[in-house]
């Protein structure tokens, strides 16, 4: 096996037929994302492509993931060597995927960095949104229920309960956004 001039390590010649393969990895633990599969799959053959499976919501990982390699053979060899392997108290599956049978869109944004996403913020736009007529009025409609559904228990129990209106003027007031005191303009004297 011929080695490699710079560091001396045999180098796996590249094979008659230049397809790339893949592998499909299953159980995957975690925290073992596309930088640590990329690191630990090159030292078998050229890694072209990394993907991990995530959650859309949260963006964590699934437990499995796509390694493509830049030969087949080194692709079936990497599926062979790792199937069964212990990475931290996880059994590896790993399957190698015949160059016809991968899906056109698998590596798809592969190449680009995942951003995580913050959940707090997601959901304080959720909350702070400006609603329609139509949303606020549904709103209302389903509170009064709730409301009067509360009312009619408290009264079975022998609570006298009396439910408010609001009125136009509350409603203004409940609707004017609350400033805090870094929103508040400032006064330089």
């Amino acid at each position: 096996m011929p080695k490699d001039k710079k560091s001396g390590k045999k180098v796996v010649p590249p094979s008659r037929t230049t397809r790339k393969g893949a592998i499909y990895l299953g159980g995957v633990p975690r925290g073992f994302l596309e930088p640590e599969i990329r690191n630990f799959f090159k030292q078998l053959g050229k890694v072209t492509r990394v993907r991990v499976s995530r959650n859309k919501k949260t963006g964590h990982s699934k437990h499995y993931a796509f390694v493509e390699f830049a030969d087949e053979e080194v692709a079936q060899r990497a599926a062979k060597s790792m199937n069964g392997y212990i990475l931290y108290d996880r059994i590896l599956k790993a399957k190698f995927i015949p160059h016809d049978a991968v899906p056109e869109g698998l590596f798809k944004n592969s190449h680009k960095k995942f951003n995580k996403i913050n959940q707090r913020l997601r959901t304080d736009r959720q909350l702070t949104k400006d609603k329609t007529a139509e949303e606020l009025a549904k709103k209302q409609k389903r509170q009064k229920k709730i409301s009067a559904k509360r009312a009619k228990r408290a009264e079975s129990a022998g609570f006298t309960v009396h439910i408010q209106e609001e009125t136009k003027k509350e409603a203004k007031k409940a609707k004017k956004p609350h400033r805090s005191k870094a929103d508040q303009p400032k006064t330089v004297t």
